[in-house]
């Protein structure tokens, strides 16, 4: 089998029509399917769905806007001799054009104006000053022929005729053995994107036909390869909500898409598991995955076998495209390495410019570098964040030359009192304000997003210095920060861990909402915990407090039933000085007149119908919508069933009339 070619990155510049037309008619011989098109045939942010492919091309059409997700997704798709094909504006209209990924940032005062544009001039950087990548300008100037050759990818392999090379002989081997071995195990296999680790996986289940395997990823599309590996022998895919916990051994390809905290819970529940994770993927660091799970694992005593496949197997080692790519989206970050000369030197904080991050590559290196490794599912577009937001707040934390911490930080709030009312009522949710918008719509207080404050969003210390007050520094200096500047609250949301409950109850702040549903990155409930700085913060916190001394102990009913016992003995309520009463008017007000969540009101509702039930005039269809809301708020389809309705929505519509009907004669 001859080596694979290298692949190509080309890149044109001109109007939409004119670079759209130039693609078109530079693939019209290539097969359809093996051609990706975002931005025209996808909307931007849609890679993802040519995972599992094997591509001759790849087109992203910026015109349409830029998802730096994309490039990662489809680069590692591209086979040998292939090519990614950029089409973009010309350069100086490219670095002003306001696209719709950034948007979400322009805060409420905030215009397009207030963009940094630093990424795209960072991308643009990076594609002009490589002398590989190949550059086209439309119109072509007359007389002159274009310099960009005819495409001439590599023939595909055939994947019946598949074989497997050493390295993807050692996973089918330690999958065997998995499966007939009594004795719990974990076996973890990483590698860079186009490896063949999928593919591993599905000539190991081919060579287990007949033997009970279960396959699980964060989707079908995820799991495509190694079912094509797989052939016959593929188990049916089972969805990551339908995982439990069974003898028989569990694949889970692309884990490194998946919250922590579930992969957890599946390594607990089942004794043997086989995990693929990409090794700084754009979905997320297998390499960040594997030192999170060595400590899981350690401290359940189960054994974890790793394994590295490096041999790419689509194109060529060193592959120019694929270098390229790591070099502009920090694929491969080197976290700060620590220099004990430096242990006992005096900490300095100092404030960070996204600015220069855009221009100084090394200084990015090490501030991206260290947030990649403190969160392992850190993806491109955390980086566009960073060099782009405008509201974004970066503070570093140094010991000489070395940098052991970053935080990064976003202002929210001040909205009018207009507006205030629609995100009470659930009619407006302005983005990039998460703290604000929870505890107006979710904990029902009506004017929180009428205050000010600084949300802090990331904060990653070196593992060698933490425990040594770094992030409390850090934290320190983010509020003098918003003290400064005259901000009404501190706060910040992570997913509950009772770690890092213990942390940020350390650093003056405190829980006042958990979520409902477990969050997708971190498998677990966020939690927003909060410190007033200014009469009205002080304000906002007491009333968030007390909203939690009432919504906790409802949630504790249904939604958190399961919460871990040893992050719900952290949450402690607090003693409840307001008239419950009144926040339950309140609340079933929003819920009867808005769009407030049935789950946020349940409490409200199921004393107001204690109370009040038997005295207001309900059809008999309406008292048992009530009742089955009451009696189970997440069985939707009870709920769907009592109302007579034909879906959800419907049913959720007739339970907000039964309660406007029942109040009105409460409350008249």
């Amino acid at each position: 089998m001859s080596m694979p070619r290298p692949r190509r990155l080309i890149w044109v510049r001109g109007q939409a029509e004119a670079s759209k037309s130039w693609a078109r008619e530079f693939l019209a011989n290539r097969e359809p399917s093996r051609v990706a098109w975002i931005g025209t045939d996808q909307p931007p942010g849609q890679g993802r769905a040519y995972l599992g492919q094997t591509l001759e091309a790849a087109v992203i059409d910026t015109h349409a806007g830029l998802d730096p997700d994309d490039w990662g997704a489809l680069s590692g798709a591209v086979q040998g001799g292939g090519a990614l094909i950029i089409l973009s504006p010309p350069t100086n209209e490219w670095i002003e054009r306001l696209e719709p990924a950034p948007q979400p940032w322009l805060s409420h005062g905030l215009t397009a104006a207030d963009l940094r544009h630093g990424f795209v001039r960072r991308l643009i950087r990076h594609l002009s000053e490589d002398a590989w990548v190949e550059c086209l300008d439309l119109p072509t100037p007359p007389g002159r022929q274009s310099a960009i050759k005819p495409l001439n990818p590599d023939p595909i392999t055939c994947l019946s005729a598949a074989t497997a090379n050493a390295q993807q002989q050692r996973v089918i081997e330690a999958l065997e053995h998995l499966t007939h071995q009594p004795t719990p195990q974990v076996v973890l296999i990483t590698a860079e994107r186009g490896r063949g680790k999928s593919a591993a996986l599905g000539m190991a289940m081919r060579a287990l036909k007949g033997h009970p395997i279960r396959l699980t990823g964060p989707s079908r599309a995820a799991v495509a390869t190694a079912c094509q590996y797989a052939g016959d022998a593929a188990p049916a895919f089972l969805a990551p909500e339908h995982v439990g916990s069974q003898p028989t051994p569990l694949i889970v390809d692309e884990a490194a898409a998946l919250p922590l905290g579930t992969l957890e819970r599946w390594l607990s529940d089942n004794p043997r598991c086989a995990l693929s994770a990409t090794v700084h993927g754009y979905e997320g660091s297998g390499r960040g995955l594997l030192l999170r799970l060595i400590k899981s694992l350690e401290r359940r005593g189960v054994n974890l076998l790793p394994l590295q496949l490096e041999k790419p197997l689509r194109f060529p080692p060193s592959d120019p495209l694929e270098e390229w790519v790591a070099r502009w989206l920090l694929l491969r970050p080197t976290p700060p390495s620590r220099n004990s000369a430096t242990a006992k030197v005096a900490l300095r904080i100092e404030r960070e410019s996204p600015e220069r991050l855009s221009d100084d590559e090394s200084q990015l290196k090490k501030v991206y570098g260290l947030l990649f490794s403190a969160h392992y599912q850190t993806r491109p577009r955390d980086l566009r964040q960073l060099l782009d937001d405008p509201e974004i707040v970066i503070e570093c934390a140094w010991r000489d030359q070395q940098l052991i911490g970053v935080l990064l930080a976003r202002r929210e709030g001040g909205f009018s009192q207009a507006l205030c009312n629609a995100i009470y009522l659930g009619t407006r949710r302005p983005s990039g304000h998460l703290i604000a918008q929870s505890l107006t719509f979710h904990a029902g207080i009506a004017d929180a997003a009428g205050s000010r404050g600084l949300r802090i969003q990331r904060l990653a210390v070196r593992a060698e210095d933490q425990r040594q007050g770094v992030g409390q520094a850090l934290v320190e200096r983010a509020r003098t920060l918003a003290m400064n500047e005259g901000l009404d609250w501190l706060g910040t949301s992570f997913g509950g861990r009772s770690d890092l409950v213990d942390f940020w109850q350390q650093t003056g702040l405190d829980c006042v909402r958990i979520g409902n549903r477990l969050e997708p990155r971190s498998g677990a409930h966020a939690l927003i915990f909060l410190q007033g700085l200014s009469a009205t913060g002080h304000a906002l916190y007491h009333n968030a407090r007390q909203r939690f001394a009432i919504h906790y102990p409802d949630q504790r009913r249904h939604t958190l039933a399961e919460l871990p016992d040893d992050l719900a003995a952290r949450l402690k309520c607090p003693t409840l000085e307001h008239s419950m009463p009144c926040i339950d008017a309140a609340d079933l007000q929003a819920f009867a007149y808005g769009h407030r969540a049935l789950w946020d009101s349940h409490g409200a509702l199921m004393r107001w119908f204690q109370q009040s039930g038997s005295t207001v005039t309900l059809s008999a269809r309406q008292r048992a919508l009530l009742r089955a809301a009451i009696d189970d708020p997440l069985n939707s389809a009870a709920i769907t069933q009592a109302a007579g309705a034909s879906g959800q929505r419907e049913a959720l519509a007739e339970l907000r009339r039964a309660t406007r009907e029942g109040l009105n004669q409460t409350h008249g």
